[in-house]
């Protein structure tokens, strides 16, 4: 849940940006915005937080959390009708969401953490996992304007292939306008990752917390991301050591 006012301040047309769901330039990524109904104006907005960029704000993150994994309604998730958390302290809980921060990189300079930043890059994980975007000059909390951040995530939806597919059954479909299939899912930051191991061992990665380890993480990656997967398995020694050095880092 680090830095989810920093993402929430990313513009939408710097995500929308990046979207290429008839994959036009060949690359083999096709990313896409999920469009979502913003529950306090009925309008259309990417969705940018959930596994499958179900939220479009941390309000709506914050208030559909309180619901389900609390059984506490809210204004915009009522429990039989009832808000069971006032406004005011649904505020507060959004406001403190929004300003937990990010941990800075460890061991930046560090020449193997250096190499394998340009090996992150030079294989393709940086394709989804993006390294550097610039927050909106227009957010409401002054201090998450204009910042230089690396999420190391497009917020976009990728198709993963069928071995991380959930259990909807919902099939890929070109409609922009369509759910997030089985086997879509939002690219997770990876800012933090390295500090995972401290706060829980194994790690637990992936949307089901299949994988123990940050390269048994890439080895299940499928669909869009299977070519990255395969040159990570083609690297020397030396380099892949060098990637897993830079992630955590991270």
């Amino acid at each position: 849940v680090i830095g989810m006012g920093l993402l929430e301040a990313i513009d939408e047309r710097t995500i929308l940006s990046r979207a290429d769901a008839k994959d036009c330039n060949m690359d083999g990524i096709s990313g896409r915005a999920n469009f979502i109904k913003d529950l306090t104006t009925g309008d259309l907005r990417v969705g940018r937080f959930g596994w499958k960029a179900e939220k479009v704000d941390v309000r709506h993150q914050v208030a559909e959390a309180a619901f389900d994994d609390m059984g506490l309604g809210t204004s915009l998730f009522p429990d039989q009708g009832k808000a069971e958390l006032a406004d005011d302290d649904l505020n507060r809980l959004v406001t403190y969401m929004r300003l937990v921060s990010v941990p800075g990189q460890r061991n930046h300079t560090d020449p193997k953490v250096v190499a394998g930043e340009q090996v992150f890059k030079t294989v393709g994980c940086s394709n989804c996992h993006m390294t550097d975007v610039v927050t909106s000059a227009n957010h409401p909390f002054a201090e998450l304007r204009s910042q230089d951040i690396k999420p190391y995530s497009d917020l976009l939806l990728h198709d993963m292939g069928p071995d991380l597919a959930d259990n909807s059954m919902i099939a890929a479909s070109e409609d922009p306008a369509a759910p997030a299939a089985a086997s879509e899912w939002r690219t997770p930051p990876l800012w933090g990752t390295g500090l995972l191991g401290t706060v829980s061992m194994p790690r637990w990665l992936l949307n089901d917390g299949r994988a123990a380890s940050v390269l048994e993480a890439v080895l299940w990656h499928g669909g869009e991301a299977e070519a990255t997967r395969e040159r990570v398995t083609k690297l020397s020694a030396t380099d892949r050591e060098a990637l897993l050095a830079f992630v955590a880092s991270l």
